[in-house]
């Protein structure tokens, strides 16, 4: 089947859920919500071979998620749906970092003209400090609503700050387009977790879930695509050269 229709689907399940957010229509949820996730699968999975161990992290990363919606559409009712599905975006994260770390990276040239490193962490401060201070004054901010939460949400906040330095880590070694896409969505699911916290711990607000609904998706989006932009550049094979460090 063509790509391009599990795209548009998810394009228009998106639509819906977004319309069922913000009229407030909780029963509509039921049935849209469990739709997004494997349509975004769907058109991964056919736009890609899924052979390499970048494409089968982030299909794995996608299936959490997909296990988080369900769990948070029961997360207002019982505290225990709202730790599983925080347990699940968690795994989620976790391999979304291991996505972010495949390849093997693409060289890439610097500003100097030399070849970037083809692995491992570079000095990203510049990338790092603001992510950080975002994460630390979230939970500075929230931490007096958390009670028995506040183990759960600080190890939450650490994953997924991690998760988004390791996207903003991919500059200069995969392809520019890949990183605009990834580094977006990421920052973008950073900001979407943000707000399911503020909202939950520390004041709630009529829009929450049109603002979280609509950047999650957009971030799960741009993270996939960027991820396909990332294996179109690859060679099934590792490059002559890279195999110490494959």
């Amino acid at each position: 089947m063509n790509s391009r229709l599990f795209l548009h689907l998810f394009t228009i399940a998106s639509m819906v859920e977004i319309f069922v957010k913000a009229s407030g229509r909780d029963e509509m949820e039921m049935v849209v919500k469990p739709m997004l996730m494997p349509l975004l699968i769907a058109w991964f999975w056919s736009s890609a071979s899924v052979k390499s161990a970048l494409e089968r992290w982030t299909v794995a990363a996608l299936v959490f998620s997909w296990f988080g919606d369900i769990f948070l559409l029961f997360g207002d009712r019982a505290e225990h749906w709202f730790i599983a599905g925080l347990g699940s975006f968690l795994f989620g994260h976790l391999c979304y970092i291991q996505a972010f770390r495949q390849g093997p990276f693409l060289a890439a040239k610097t500003n100097f003209g030399e070849e970037a490193p083809v692995r491992g962490l570079r000095n990203i401060l510049w990338t790092a400090i603001p992510v950080m201070v975002f994460a630390a004054m979230l939970l500075y901010t929230i931490w007096p609503g958390l009670g028995e939460m506040r183990l759960p949400v600080a190890v939450y906040a650490t994953v997924i700050a991690t998760m988004a330095l390791f996207a903003l880590n991919r500059w200069q070694k995969v392809p520019l387009n890949s990183f605009n896409l990834v580094s977006a969505g990421a920052l973008l699911f950073l900001f979407s977790d943000a707000t399911i916290a503020w909202n939950r711990f520390q004041q709630t607000f009529e829009s929450a879930g049109t603002i979280i609904m609509l950047t999650y998706l957009l971030a799960q989006l741009l993270i996939a695509a960027g991820v396909l932009a990332q294996r179109s550049r690859m060679d099934d094979e590792v490059p002559v050269g890279m195999e110490a460090v494959a």
